[in-house]
């Protein structure tokens, strides 16, 4: 059950033999280090600091049986805590998805976020979320851990929520550089009957219907729609 750092005594094809203090020796077998790439293993030498995980202090020869596996997967629980206590973001890459939503990696621990909390996945037909998910595969996603329990291996992230607490930061900022007389750019987030709320980059502002047009608009979706993108004077 503990992690630590070992040094490398031997590396053999399929183990590598480790010096764990203490006068101990413990082997890394090859099923026990399948988070290194071949990269990081040929980069590997004797003489070089290793994490390991202790599995079991003896075998049957009196060496320990180590794992780098594990010892990376505990290294990033152990991280993904204080990122978790902290109320910080983190980033992640997206290796696979199924029916509920987007599986990540975070240095050997797996995650899962809901498709509900990805902005980018839309709330049509199956087939079309299933779409949206398959197009974010190997994409990197700003996260925000909404819920961690290792013993339980669950971990589970919002891109919603790290979305929504940048756009935060961005609107405090934008809202204390803003002056009157500014001309922005910005998209069309919502159309109303009264008018229509556009994006300036971290915060939305209204654009009365009397503000849409010089000549008379009955409607705000006579001249605008979603997603527009437009020039506003404030």
């Amino acid at each position: 059950g503990d992690t630590v750092d070992g040094v490398i005594m031997r590396i053999d094809r399929d183990e590598i033999l480790v010096d764990i203090g203490s006068k101990s020796e413990g082997v890394v077998q090859s099923r026990e280090m399948q988070s290194l790439t071949s990269e990081d293993r040929a980069a590997l030498k004797p003489g070089d600091e290793l994490l390991v995980f202790v599995v079991q202090s003896e075998d049957r020869e009196g060496r320990a049986v180590l794992s780098v596996d594990k010892a990376r997967q505990e290294k990033s629980w152990r991280r993904l805590q204080q990122v978790h206590e902290a109320g910080e973001t983190i980033e992640a890459k997206v290796i696979n998805y199924n029916k509920g939503g987007l599986l990540v990696n975070l240095d050997g621990v797996r995650g899962f976020v809901p498709a509900s909390q990805v902005s980018s996945i839309g709330r049509g037909t199956e087939t079309q979320k299933q779409s949206d998910m398959a197009r974010l595969v190997n994409t990197h996603l700003t996260l925000k851990i909404i819920e961690i329990n290792r013993t339980r291996n669950r971990l589970i992230l919002s891109e919603r929520q790290a979305m929504q607490e940048l756009r935060e930061g961005r609107k405090g900022e934008l809202l204390s550089s803003l002056k009157e007389g500014d001309i922005r750019s910005g998209v069309v987030t919502s159309v109303c009957d009264f008018g229509a709320f556009i994006d300036i980059g971290g915060a939305d502002g209204l654009v009365h219907l009397s503000e849409i047009s010089w000549s008379r608009v009955k409607h705000p979706n006579e001249v605008l729609k979603v997603g527009d993108k437009v020039q506003v004077y404030i």
